[in-house]
């Protein structure tokens, strides 16, 4: 009889036993989560990054929690500072407390649909909730979608306990619970015209006038008041008057382009306003009214789309994918992850609801509002979360009406709601193709996270996990795919790590390698030029220096290595006034610059004066060009450049010549000389892209035709040589192994780690 009555009662022993059910499983989630990377590791870009480091300076003194990215409302960076300041940024305490706020959010879920409904369907509400698989991944990641949730929650609950007569004390809490619920995502005020109506029809309806005024006036005094504060801070941080958050404009734009596929944050927006450092509401509504007008059609269709999403099973990836932490926690797959069952029931419900006339105004309220929120923007899974409860309830009163006609003995009423219900359930299901459930950046970012913490360190994993992202990588052969800059990354820490092991081959093949995925690595570069050094294959060193310097025309380093080996050779003054030249744009030491100048002076007036009748020269050896005789063309050419300083096509011009004698090791050199003055020329670039390409040596045939496209205007031919570059770079990765890197112990774990962490700091 007594375990009936704790059931049957919101009883304080059943809301304490509840609390912990929903904890505990939230605790077995931490201590899976505490095993992945994700779990304290922010990459810089991501929404978590922003909002870690504004959390982390607010906590270091700067009381308007700035960030690299300030356009994320405030009140969730301060609600996190100051965990931060409570717990010593210790993760494990603020996932407890977050996941604490969770577990309060589902005994409020219980506590509403038991007052709303009943208390088997609360039962059933309750359980949904706390096993939401979705909900929980939120709560323990430092985003602000649980939290939404949890104020959602509390703001209704303290609303719907209102009544006539109501206390101040209770006006004030809910006013509280409201103002916060708006701060944290403000796009949540469009639930306000639903509270205004219900306090005026439920709350206010039966008092005098001065009651009605002073409970108005306690209501909304509280409510604005507590906007200030963040109001004040968001106008010195923008300088400008702000609602909380300034991301909204490009966020509504992305899921209002009539294109946008119907989830996901639509990148094409950004390029809308890409000269605009501000964009406002108006801007973006003036873009989209046009756009409505000129394709109304297709804009219904695309919000038809929307609607499907929002009520679908499916999960849409933003800052992280759920179905990447479902791969890999051992918890997760056993949760319930399926949001279909909650806006099946929730659909069903609604009309029930309605068609019984149910006083539930701020339940549909809050419901609609809430995905009106999302519906208005675009349609991830994080925007979704908050509106995941109040579909749960509404799916409660479906529960409750069938198990109310099962009691009634109405069986054919249980069949048609079943069916309607599975029919929606089946209209709801993950669609079979055309959604990406995780996307190649979800793989390069859970790649980059196994690489920030020596504790988590696998380089081995890392590059398992960056070849899956490779795989799918929809631009893996251009020029910014950052699966290739992932792979890139790890052959190169691998290859340093190897070096320092001595073993230089495997050292050559694995920096090699890592030029294969990236051709800009200037470490890979410089390594490899060592290498190539001390297994004396000084041309080999010079020729993957010389490519190494063409694509990091900034290096200095590569710049100095490569001029070493040149002065080594170089017998005449111009080619030493060249390498002088560039020697002086990159240095930046200014004693040593002077002396590079001085020098550089000394040698251009010596060469001035040699040069005598060098013009009529250069003609004479352009006439023999002409005329194609080569053997006269080359030594009055090689004549004529002994004395050339800053004229690259009279290196290209010799170049050619020796291409016509056969001699294509001088022609080469000849042309390379060229690029010492010029390196952006486009034929210079083209001829020594197509000799390469003829060779097959993709590695150069890619840096010189990017270098040709940079510098070509022509379009027709710059699509021809962008197709070349990917077919390329294609040919250059087929046929190479996949898994490069062997299983490694703890100790060389640690090695590459101390080594990642040197190169990259």
């Amino acid at each position: 009889m007594q375990m009936h009555i704790f059931f049957k009662n919101s009883s304080p022993m059943l809301l304490t036993f509840l609390f912990f059910f929903a904890l505990l499983i939230r605790l077995f989630y931490l201590f899976d989560l505490s095993k992945l990377p994700y779990f304290d590791t922010y990459l810089i870009g991501l929404d978590q990054a922003s909002i870690n480091q504004a959390a982390q300076n607010l906590a270091n003194g700067d009381w308007l929690a700035n960030s690299d990215n300030n356009r994320i409302a405030p009140l969730y960076k301060y609600f996190l500072g100051f965990l931060y300041v409570i717990t010593d940024q210790n993760y494990y305490l603020v996932y407890l407390v977050q996941f604490i706020f969770g577990s309060i959010s589902a005994v409020l879920i219980f506590k509403i649909s038991k007052d709303l409904i009943g208390i088997i369907p609360a039962y059933f509400a309750f359980f949904a909730f706390s096993l939401y698989g979705p909900e929980i991944v939120y709560e323990g990641i430092t985003l602000r979608a649980g939290m939404v949730t949890f104020l959602g929650l509390w703001s209704f609950y303290l609303l719907q306990k209102l009544s006539p007569g109501s206390t101040r004390k209770s006006l004030i809490w809910a006013a509280l619970a409201t103002s916060l619920f708006f701060q944290i995502r403000p796009n949540t005020i469009l639930c306000l015209p639903f509270i205004l109506w219900h306090l005026h029809r439920s709350v206010f309806k039966i008092e005098s006038k001065e009651s009605v005024s002073f409970g108005w006036m306690i209501y909304g005094g509280t409510l604005v008041i507590s906007f200030v504060p963040l109001l004040v801070q968001s106008y010195l941080v923008h300088d400008r008057f702000v609602f909380f958050d300034a991301s909204g404009p490009i966020a509504f734009m992305s899921g209002n382009l009539i294109s946008y596929a119907g989830y996901g944050f639509d990148f094409s927006a950004l390029g809308l306003f890409a000269n605009k450092a501000e964009v406002s509401y108006g801007q973006v509504l003036n873009t989209i009214i046009s756009n409505i007008l000129e394709y109304p059609f297709e804009f219904f269709q695309m919000y038809f789309r929307k609607l499907y999403f929002l009520l679908n099973d499916f999960e849409p990836p933003s800052n992280i994918s759920l179905y990447l932490y479902g791969e890999h926690s051992k918890i997760l797959p056993y949760l319930w992850n399926h949001f279909s069952l909650f806006s099946a029931l929730g659909l069903v419900g609604l009309v029930l609801a309605i068609s019984n006339k149910e006083k539930f105004f701020l339940l549909y309220g809050y419901t609609l509002a809430l995905s009106l929120s999302v519906l208005l923007f675009h349609v991830v899974s994080r925007f979704r979360i908050p509106i995941v409860p109040f579909w749960i309830i509404l799916a409660a009163y479906a529960v409750s009406i069938i198990i109310r006609q099962l009691k009634s003995r109405k069986y054919l009423n249980v069949v048609v709601i079943s069916l309607v219900a599975l029919f929606f359930i089946g209209c709801f299901q993950l669609p079979k193709s055309g959604v990406k459930l995780i996307r190649h950046m979800d793989y390069c970012n859970l790649g980059m996270s196994y690489l920030k913490r020596p504790d988590k360190f696998d380089i081995k994993k890392v590059e398992e996990i960056a070849l899956q992202c490779w795989e799918i990588d929809p631009d893996r052969y251009g020029m910014e795919s950052n699966s290739r800059k992932l792979l890139a990354g790890i052959y190169e820490i691998y290859g340093f790590h190897l070096f320092q092991e001595n073993r230089y081959e495997d050292a050559y093949k694995a920096l090699m390698e890592s030029l294969l995925f990236d051709q800009y690595r200037v470490g890979s570069y410089r390594l490899l030029a060592i290498i190539l050094a001390r297994e004396k294959h000084k041309g080999n060193a010079e020729q993957i220096l010389r490519l190494g310097v063409l694509a990091n025309p900034q290096s200095k380093e590569l710049n100095s290595m490569l001029s070493d080996i040149y002065f080594d050779k170089a017998t005449s003054l111009v080619f030493q006034s060249i390498l002088l030249n560039r020697k002086l744009s990159f240095e930046a030491d200014e004693v040593k610059k002077k002396s590079i100048s001085n020098r550089l002076n000394h040698l251009k007036t010596k060469i001035q004066k040699s040069r005598g009748n060098w013009v009529e020269e250069i003609n004479e050896a352009k006439n023999l060009y002409k005329k194609k005789k080569w053997q006269e063309a080359i030594r009055m050419y090689k004549q004529v450049n002994l004395r050339n300083l800053d004229q690259e096509i009279l290196f290209l011009e010799q170049g050619i010549v020796y291409k016509n004698l056969n001699e294509m090791d001088s022609a080469i050199d000849s042309f390379y000389r060229g690029l010492m003055i010029q390196p952006s020329n486009y034929d210079l670039n083209m001829l020594l892209g197509n000799y390469y390409f003829s060779k097959k040596e993709w590695l150069p045939v890619i840096i010189h035709y990017e270098k040709a496209l940079k510098s070509s205007s022509n379009k027709n031919n710059n699509e021809d040589l962008l197709q070349k570059i990917q077919s390329s770079q294609k040919a250059m990765v087929e046929g190479r192994q996949l898994m490069q890197i062997p299983n490694l112990n703890e100790e060389q774990q640690l090695k590459i780690y101390d080594l990642y962490r040197n190169i990259t700091n």
